[in-house]
């Protein structure tokens, strides 16, 4: 039997703080639990963070590609529109991948 990893990339919303913050992980829902919990020093400020967003790939090496090409996407628009939340929805993240 072969035992696939799977990498997700993530992206989680934080109502009060009104940013999104995103990241890549073997699993999204126990890494938002330590989100929400304190694990991580920016997240940590506040506890209402929820996934907005998560993708699926086979390697640790396209995941972390993936996230610090969102990372530039979203400087991006910050630096050229002054928007902090560039995505709200996943098929608009989604677009960016094709």
């Amino acid at each position: 039997m072969c035992l696939y990893l799977m990498y997700y990339v993530y992206i989680i919303y934080s109502d009060h703080l009104g940013v999104y913050y995103k990241g890549f992980t073997m699993n999204p829902d126990e890494r938002l639990k330590c989100h929400l919990e304190g694990g991580s020093e920016f997240t940590s400020r506040v506890s209402d963070w929820r996934l907005v967003y998560s993708k699926v790939f086979k390697t640790n090496k396209k995941a972390s590609h993936i996230e610090r090409l969102f990372y530039f996407i979203l400087f991006c628009f910050k630096r050229l529109f002054g928007m902090n939340n560039a995505y709200s929805d996943s098929n608009r993240i989604d677009f960016l991948l094709v």
